[in-house]
């Protein structure tokens, strides 16, 4: 496992997984309006602000995870979620 700074060539995976992730905890708990405004272009714009502020946790050569310092939140992939890293 290794944490590196996020690059903009990482921002569309780190936005795939905030969308898939906030989706799968939230939606379900949380009222429709609130989903509806969890749109994927603006989990792309709030990544966009806090790319400088995001860090990357890659496993075997691929992103299996991000945290945003700024925000105190720590996202990690599906995959990853599904086995021990």
């Amino acid at each position: 496992m290794q944490i590196k700074p996020a690059h903009p060539d990482d921002a569309a995976r780190l936005v795939e997984i905030w969308y898939r992730g906030w989706h799968q905890a939230h939606a379900d708990v949380v009222p429709p309006a609130l989903t509806a405004l969890r749109s994927f272009e603006e989990f792309t714009m709030r990544m966009r602000v806090h790319l400088k502020h995001t860090q990357v946790v890659w496993v075997e050569g691929q992103i299996a995870g991000f945290f945003m310092v700024d925000l105190s939140l720590i996202h990690i992939s599906e995959p990853t979620r599904l086995r021990r890293i």
